[in-house]
């Protein structure tokens, strides 16, 4: 079975489920696997910042890259590139959309 977003929407809207209920339900395997990729990713920062304080996640050009510092200097002023590291030296997640709620 498969969900199109309108179909999700017309779910989630009808008070039937939420989108976590929905996803625990079709795919609990994979959520589960999602989980424990994030819990990676949090040791995985958690050893980098015991060497660079400032590190965190940055996602760019569809992946996640680690960055050793702030982002940007101020508003308006040009992204630290020379910060960010993206071992996997390609995209990682192609699925991954950028910005803020």
């Amino acid at each position: 079975m498969t969900f199109n977003q309108s179909e999700v929407d017309d779910i989630v809207e009808s008070g039937e489920q939420d989108a976590e209920s929905l996803l625990l339900k079709h795919c609990p395997k994979h959520a589960a696997m999602y989980v424990r990729a994030t819990k990676k990713l949090q040791e995985a920062i958690k050893g980098i910042k015991e060497v660079f304080p400032d590190a965190s996640y940055y996602s760019a050009n569809d992946g996640i890259c680690i960055i050793l510092g702030e982002t940007h200097q101020g508003q308006g002023q040009d992204p630290q590139r020379q910060r960010a590291v993206n071992l996997a030296g390609v995209p990682m997640l192609p699925e991954l959309s950028g910005g803020d709620w």
